[in-house]
């Protein structure tokens, strides 16, 4: 299936969906869905659809929260499933990023 990527210019807001694993193989799709765009957006990252994710995806999303401005409100991480969302707290992710 892949990423879907929703850009609202309106908002300042990009909004990317990942798919159901979000890993290695997910790496260029995901960033070419940040990087064309300004770093002073505003980026959800949308797990609604997500049952894995693995190290790479730790540091994919590291490296879009540099990118888009490297404060804890530039991205968020939304509709974490429960398994994801202790992952997530596991690696203490919410020092850095607002968590749902």
């Amino acid at each position: 299936m892949g990423l879907e990527v929703y850009i609202h210019e309106n908002e300042n807001l990009i909004r990317i969906v990942a798919d159901r694993k979000f890993n290695f193989a997910s790496a260029r799709d995901f960033r070419n869905a940040y990087r064309n765009n300004p770093g002073n957006m505003c980026y959800i990252v949308d797990f609604k659809n997500t049952q894995y994710m693995d190290s790479s995806s730790l540091g994919m999303l590291l490296i879009l929260r540099e990118h888009a401005g490297d404060t804890k409100h530039s991205v968020k991480l939304i509709n974490c499933m429960d398994a994801l969302k202790s992952l997530l707290q596991a690696v203490r992710f919410e020092r850095y990023f607002e968590i749902s």
